[in-house]
């Protein structure tokens, strides 16, 4: 999952600044997909954390530095006014990876979909 998080870094360094968002969601979505190796590595980390408590903060805190990936990304956006401001950073940013985290257990062919819905929600109109 970290490199998830350096991956959103760098990603979002080469999109420019309207689609952003955008690379970022599409980029964790993609990794969260069915049978990916992160899905299979989350859900055994969620199913064990009791044996491994180790590696269950590792996977929080790597958790931790996606999140604060989609921080920035949403911090310059709502510094030009395209996101909404109405929730703060942390709580935005934390609904997102969330909602790209259930993703692995969404059909395929639904996440562009659901992506564009995520937009919809954070992006002002």
């Amino acid at each position: 999952m970290l490199r998830l998080a350096r991956e959103v870094v760098a990603v979002v360094r080469a999109e420019s600044a309207g689609s952003a968002l955008r690379a970022a969601l599409t980029t964790i979505a993609r990794a969260y997909e069915p049978g990916d190796a992160l899905a299979r590595a989350l859900a055994t980390a969620w199913l064990e954390p009791a044996r491994d408590s180790e590696s269950a903060l590792a996977v929080a805190w790597a958790e931790e530095q996606l999140r604060l990936a989609l921080e920035d990304v949403l911090a310059a956006d709502v510094a030009r006014g395209h996101v909404r401001d109405d929730l703060s950073l942390g709580t935005l940013s934390w609904l997102l990876r969330a909602a790209c985290e259930t993703m692995a257990r969404e059909a395929p062919g639904l996440i562009a979909e659901r992506i564009e819905a995520l937009l919809a929600f954070v992006v002002r109109h």
